[in-house]
């Protein structure tokens, strides 16, 4: 059950679309926390890391798979 992985991170810059996420997992008693951008999302990873990610691929400026690839692979 998604409730017990921890907290799900919802990461896209389209304001109005990850409100309307949250909202969907916040209703059915998921834990969330949201990020628009590279920097939000590594604030993510300070301490316990997010599980699972719901994770825009063209976020702006940046990949959304380059970001997972840059995280995971480098540990940062």
């Amino acid at each position: 059950m998604l409730a017990d992985c921890g907290y799900v991170v919802v990461v896209d810059d389209d304001p109005s679309l990850r409100q309307m996420v949250i909202k969907y997992l916040e209703d059915n008693n998921v834990p969330t926390k949201s990020a628009s951008n590279r920097t939000e999302f590594n604030r993510h990873f300070a301490g316990t890391p997010p599980r699972p990610i719901i994770l825009d691929l063209r976020l702006g400026q940046d990949d959304g798979l380059d970001l997972l690839r840059v995280r995971y692979s480098h540990g940062e």
